[in-house]
């Protein structure tokens, strides 16, 4: 009997060392598992969004925020921000070019209303001198050869700085040869950029001459101001000259000449359409990207 009660306690012994080594076994593998969602945790928090994410993080953020409750100087804050990560969506966006430039002429255009509020002078980020005519022709020649119908753009200005001529001539309020000039001025440094260029010089004045104050702009049926439709007309013409063919854009220390030249017709465009939202013409988004869309059809 007492060989009996030894070897059963030897069997109960190994029993529970085989147990003990089970638990331990079980409890590593558990903590084991736990620890996955910690690497992959890391592995997200290592992740860098690309140029293109950043912006319209930022500026989707700044969008919620312009149109919130907040306060005022808070709503004001986020519309600069939007209009500056708008712009950066478009320029830095494949496919997001015309969105990215129409949001923000959108945004800086409700900074506009909101510093008028406070008394202010609303700045629009530099956007009359940071366009087209800042480039260099022997630095940007080319730049935008594969990104832009630089043709089909040059005659776009030149057909704005033609009405603004005309409705100048005719003493149509918001009409100025300033105006006239810069687009231009636009124009030929676009002309000069590409290697084609299909200005007239003179183009058909009957429209303008029978419509100066006021005007239906063929892509939406609304009616606006002749001057803010010719300039609205010449911002989607430009967004329709983009072939908004680049690939997503990582950040880089320096900007190259078509980095550059692409922000810059980037500017051109939004300056157009802001200008076009001041002088009277709707915000209303359907309007502005159902145009967009069948501009872009058309021209293709």
């Amino acid at each position: 009997m007492q060989t009996l009660r030894v070897e059963n306690h030897r069997v109960f012994t190994h029993i529970r060392r085989w147990a003990s080594a089970a638990a331990v076994l079980a409890l590593t593998l558990t903590a084991g598992a736990c620890t996955m969602p910690r690497i992959q945790g890391r592995a997200e928090s290592e992740y860098e969004p690309s140029a293109c994410e950043q912006a319209l993080y930022t500026a989707m953020d700044a969008d919620e925020t312009m149109r919130s409750p907040l306060p005022l100087p808070m709503r004001y804050d986020a519309a600069r921000r939007a209009r500056d990560s708008w712009l950066d969506a478009a320029v830095s966006c494949p496919a997001r070019f015309g969105e990215g430039v129409m949001r923000a002429a959108q945004s800086a255009a409700r900074a506009d209303t909101m510093a008028a509020y406070f008394g202010l002078t609303q700045d629009d980020a530099g956007w009359d001198e940071a366009g087209v005519t800042s480039l260099d022709i022997d630095r940007h020649r080319s730049a935008l050869d594969d990104l832009v119908d630089t043709a089909a753009a040059a005659d776009a200005e030149d057909t704005a700085g033609f009405a603004f001529e005309v409705l100048a001539a005719r003493q149509v309020a918001g009409a100025t040869l300033s105006q006239s000039d810069r687009c231009k001025a636009a124009a030929q440094m676009l002309a000069s950029l590409g290697q084609d260029d299909a200005r007239q010089g003179v183009y058909d004045p009957t429209p303008l001459l029978d419509h100066p104050g006021r005007m239906t702009d063929a892509a939406t049926g609304l009616s606006a101001p002749t001057t803010a439709v010719v300039l609205m007309d010449c911002a989607r013409s430009l967004i329709a000259a983009a072939h908004d063919a680049r690939a997503d854009q990582t950040s880089q220390a320096e900007p190259t000449p078509t980095d550059e030249a692409w922000r810059a017709y980037a500017v051109q465009a939004a300056n157009h359409a802001l200008q076009a939202f001041r002088l009277g013409y709707s915000m209303i988004d359907e309007a502005l990207f159902d145009a967009e869309a069948t501009t872009n059809r058309n021209s293709g």
